[in-house]
């Protein structure tokens, strides 16, 4: 073994990184050179129909259909023959990364606001390298509209429905509301953003967001419905999108 890996500090277990794949939405296995499974998942094993148990340690042969073993070992044999892994787009969906991330958060591994790198297709031999990433800020979207700007900013909510309650209204607080006239620019001057239920590229709302240089997001469907007065929120207009509390977005 490699001197520099042996004085690495490891910042997870063996049986960390096993709790993690069951969480996954993929079937994932591993197998050593000779070609016995040496770890599988539940998902993997439920595919099979076969406990976890009497699959390890024994090749595809001995637990597929002969069809099913010789795609497998043809497989197998062109990873260790290319020392690169084999990458089939069709049967790929980006989409379960969001359920990927949605249950690691679930098993408490990453929290709101993280920063998560997502690697798959490591070439075998080739330590450090990968040929698919994805960059992902561990957030909850409240509710997605037509964003104007392209700015995010953060700040504390002020849902305004009449002009008492724009009383308390504080520099750099989100403006929440409906649809935005004329009355309310007083507080759109002093606000980070404004985020309004109906209207679209032509309303208030965005004409003055843009005069002003500040981020807007219109047609934001229940947004009332969906924040509390008082709460974070960050405002990522270049997306149209409201996250709950303080996030990293790229």
């Amino acid at each position: 073994m490699d001197v520099k890996c042996q004085n690495r500090q490891r910042l997870y277990t063996i049986e960390d990184l096993e709790n993690l794949l069951e969480y996954v939405p993929y079937e994932i296995w591993l197998k050593d050179k000779e070609g016995r499974h040496v770890y599988i998942n539940q998902k993997g094993a439920n595919k099979l129909g076969l406990k976890k148990e009497d699959i390890i340690g024994k090749t595809d042969m001995e637990i597929r259909s002969k069809e099913f073993w010789e795609k497998c070992k043809l497989t197998d044999d062109q990873v260790i023959q290319e020392k690169k892994a084999l990458f089939y787009e069709d049967e790929f969906d980006m989409n379960k990364d969001n359920l990927t991330i949605e249950t690691s958060k679930n098993a408490g591994y990453i929290n709101n606001g993280e920063l998560v790198v997502i690697t798959a297709g490591v070439p075998v031999g080739i330590s450090g390298t990968t040929n698919l990433i994805k960059v992902h800020v561990i957030s909850e979207e409240i509710v997605k509209g037509i964003g104007i700007g392209s700015k995010t900013v953060e700040g504390k909510v002020r849902i305004v429905k009449g002009e008492e309650d724009c009383i308390d209204f504080n520099e750099g607080d989100i403006l929440v509301t409906t649809m935005t006239d004329i009355e309310m620019n007083p507080y759109i001057e002093k606000c980070a953003a404004i985020i309004t239920e109906e209207g679209g590229m032509t309303s208030h709302a965005a004409i003055v967001g843009i005069s002003l240089n500040k981020p807007v997001i219109v047609s934001a469907t229940n947004i009332l419905e969906s924040v509390k007065d008082g709460e974070i929120v960050t405002v990522d207009a270049s997306r149209g999108v409201i996250y709950r509390g303080s996030t990293r977005v790229l």
